[in-house]
């Protein structure tokens, strides 16, 4: 199973019970544009809840002794711009040694 958020999950468990429940008939006296209505509804407050739920972590950048931290936008782009950081890892054999001068 992919490594999904429980917001993601609440998502597809929700789309899949409403697709259920339109299969199977139980809807069946509700009008589509009904249907569509309480889907879409659904979907809208678990979508809040996913946003909401996000970590603000979420910014991947690499020092220039190749180090690796996950930080906000906002300090990524401080770190990128001032400080010798980068959004893509160096390569191995750039790395100088520890102790190295």
């Amino acid at each position: 199973m992919p490594k999904w958020r429980k917001a993601t999950w609440s998502i597809v468990i929700w789309s899949g019970l409403i697709l259920a429940w339109v299969l199977t008939g139980i809807a069946a006296n509700i009008t589509v544009i009904g249907q569509f209505v309480t889907w879409f509804i659904g979907s809208a407050l678990l979508v809040l809840v996913w946003l909401m739920s996000r970590s603000r972590f979420n910014t991947e950048i690499f020092g220039p002794r190749g180090q690796q931290r996950t930080v906000t936008a906002k300090n990524a782009k401080g770190r990128v711009e001032r400080r010798g950081w980068s959004y893509t890892p160096i390569a191995p054999e750039a790395v100088p040694a520890p102790g190295a001068s």
